[in-house]
């Protein structure tokens, strides 16, 4: 080797070694080097020292998250700990705005104590080990939609039905939908009948509008998006099942929270999408090729010319960066997932900084704090 080749080698090493003190290159260490899903801070702690296999769940305001794993769940807390969870017999769904922890047998408090047992009755069961068929969050009028299974006439199998109960565990309406919403607002509740069509109800299961062939539940401003079955008059309707923006040919999204609403028309056999209000106007003009859903925490993600992007409630990117790949919306943290051209995940804030550049093979959204990424044997967490 020569004496040049010496001192570049030296040089780099020089420089390698700077840039590590000066925090230009910075990795995460760990104590357990096994692969799996491991929780992070956005610190970039990792809190759990035993990594788990199955797609780890968000965490909750009141401080655990569950594994997304099917029957065999798993409860854990903000120390990493796992919990014992309170009913070994069924999935569950994490704390909602209720409060409140819930598997089919009841709802649960932030102890885990059983605060609200669900009163079955010998005409139908619980929904056990059924994914996405736990017991709905309470609604403002304290009912809650909650799975059942139960044997409909002339039909020789059970099947799932959803109804109603109070805070005391009572059906207040009878289990009889195919799938049910919470309630609104404004007392309506959007449910399913078994023959696939659509009708909204009161809090005494009362139907208080006709029948549809689809429809929406009712944002926050009062609007809900319905298509007649039998005129096929389509649009949004105020609570007393008007319509205020009439069918035009587009194709919806419900208002988000600042009452803007994704729409989209069809010109030379593709759709483009823009935005409008409340009272039906346009407010972000018809620009872009694909908008998945609507304004989440503030933006939302869209797509133009091939490439991804956030928006404002003004229709302007947040920030110049764009992704091949769909991302996902910003959460409530101001953090966004990112998957790059080469298929790997990381987090971005709204300013267009890197939170961590992508290097996860796998990944979740952040929430109340906290992620999950995928960690390979020996990987080490890239911060800058």
């Amino acid at each position: 080797m020569s004496i040049k080749t010496k001192k570049i080698i030296v040089i780099l090493a020089f420089i390698f070694i700077a840039a590590f003190l000066a925090g230009d290159l910075a990795f995460v260490s760990r104590s357990n080097v096994a692969e799996g899903y491991y929780y992070i801070d956005e610190n970039f702690n990792i809190i759990n020292k035993a990594p788990v296999d199955t797609l780890p769940g968000k965490f909750s305001k009141e401080g655990y998250a569950i594994g997304d794993g099917g029957v065999d769940i798993w409860i854990m807390d903000k120390e990493g700990k796992f919990v014992k969870r309170p009913d070994d017999d069924t999935t569950a769904t994490n704390f909602e705005e209720d409060g409140l922890f819930k598997t089919c047998k009841g709802y649960y408090d932030k102890d885990f104590n059983l605060v609200i047992e669900i009163k079955y009755s010998d005409n139908y069961s619980p929904c056990k080990n059924i994914i996405d068929s736990n017991p709905r969050a309470f609604s403002s009028n304290e009912l809650a939609a909650v799975p059942v299974y139960r044997k409909m006439d002339n039909d020789h199998a059970a099947v799932e039905v959803w109804g109603y109960i109070n805070k005391n565990g009572e059906f207040m309406i009878e289990p009889q939908y195919k799938s049910a919403e919470d309630f609104g607002k404004n007392g309506y509740a959007l449910v399913e009948n078994m023959d696939g069509t659509f009708v909204f109800i009161d809090e005494n299961g009362n139907e208080v509008s006709k029948k549809y062939s689809n429809a929406y539940p009712f944002s926050d401003n009062g609007l809900a998006i319905v298509c007649e079955s039998d005129s096929k008059r389509a649009g949004y309707v105020n609570d007393d099942f008007e319509f205020v923006i009439e069918n035009d040919g587009y194709v919806k999204h419900p208002f988000s929270d600042n009452n803007l609403a994704a729409v989209s028309k069809k010109v030379d056999k593709a759709f483009i999408w823009g935005f409008i209000n409340e009272k039906g106007e346009q407010v972000i003009d018809f620009q872009f090729g694909a908008v998945p859903y609507g304004f989440v925490n503030g933006y939302c993600v869209v797509c133009k010319g091939g490439k991804w992007g956030f928006i404002d409630e003004t229709g302007n990117y947040i920030f110049e960066k764009k992704f091949s790949r769909q991302p996902n919306s910003f959460s409530e943290d101001g953090i966004a997932l990112i998957q790059d051209d080469n298929g790997l995940y990381g987090y971005i804030k709204t300013d267009g900084t890197w939170l961590l550049e992508p290097q996860f093979e796998k990944a979740t959204d952040y929430s109340n704090g906290y992620a999950g990424v995928w960690l390979n044997e020996n990987q080490k967490i890239k911060t800058q």
